[in-house]
């Protein structure tokens, strides 16, 4: 699900095609050639194609199988458990493939590898993107260069609805761990200030200035960044990753439901059909409004 709006479909289909070969789906992993040597029986070796695990499960990485054909010595050939690496150090995250969605200009958008952070923060997490919506934000940024007064003075990473999975955590990170699926608040507030010791972090002065695809923060259009794990949130087995990534433009549309006190019995008008639209409908609906309106210059979207 992708709040692209309001280019033409052409631009749209591009959009969808950069997302994909950024954000690497678990459909890719579906459709990878997994041949495998395996055993039947006595004298029965096989090689066959296997599954290969969808999602890490809350057990971790140490629990998973790791199966590996081992040479012990001449005619001494074993199938066994074999460990996987817990921790990145920096000679993998150099190796990583960081491909990237890049604004260096009004309509100059560059598919490009970008740096990875070598050495994470004590509080910091890896993040291995999987899911990640296009916002009208990025829209104007993209056509613009600019934001309100949010101007891209250097190329920067867009994207800001995402979901990801952790790769690796910061010594003194203990609410997730290696293999959790979240999804990233992407404004960091300073934690220091009234607003943010109120719990109102949205108020505080340096959020936007330090959000993610907002200029100068690089956004999560990529593969791999680091991102405090203070505002990561892990996702139930229930909810999938495109959901996840919804997650960050759907807490927009609860806070102003709640900011008008929608209640049972009332009529609502929701202005726009978009994405964003959908989801103040559908938010409104699960808020108790008796009937909810919705309105749209396109005629195809209220079809």
């Amino acid at each position: 699900m992708l709040s692209i709006c309001p280019p033409s479909a052409q631009i749209a289909a591009v959009l969808r095609s950069l997302l994909r070969i950024v954000c690497k789906s678990s459909c890719n992993v579906k459709n990878l050639d997994n041949l495998s040597l395996v055993i039947h029986g006595p004298n029965d070796l096989r090689l066959e194609q296997t599954p290969i695990k969808q999602h890490l499960e809350d057990n971790d990485v140490k629990n998973l199988d790791n199966l590996s054909l081992v040479i012990h010595g001449p005619n001494d050939l074993r199938l066994e458990q074999t460990p996987i690496k817990q921790h990145l150090e920096d000679n993998d995250v150099k190796n990583l493939d960081n491909l990237s969605l890049v604004i260096h200009g009004p309509n100059d958008l560059r598919l490009e590898q970008t740096p990875i952070k070598q050495h994470l923060e004590d509080n910091e997490c890896l993040l291995e993107t999987h899911s990640c919506g296009f916002c009208g934000t990025d829209i104007h940024l993209m056509d613009h260069g600019r934001m309100a007064d949010f101007i891209v003075k250097e190329p920067l990473v867009i994207g800001h609805e995402t979901s990801a999975t952790v790769i690796a955590i910061g010594k003194n990170v203990t609410n997730l761990k290696v293999g959790d699926r979240v999804a990233v608040e992407t404004a960091i507030p300073c934690q220091k200030c009234e607003y943010c010791r109120e719990g109102k972090y949205n108020l505080c002065p340096i959020s936007n200035t330090q959000a993610r695809g907002l200029p100068p923060k690089h956004g999560c259009l990529r593969r791999y960044y680091a991102h405090p794990s203070d505002f990561l949130f892990k996702l139930p087995d229930n909810v999938s990753w495109e959901e996840g990534a919804m997650c960050e433009p759907f807490s927009c549309i609860v806070h102003a439901c709640r900011r008008l006190n929608i209640t049972a019995g009332q009529n609502v008008l929701v202005c726009g059909a978009g994405a964003m639209g959908m989801m103040a409908f559908l938010c409104a609906k699960a808020f108790g409004a008796n009937k909810v309106f919705i309105t749209d210059l396109n005629k195809s979207r209220l079809a």
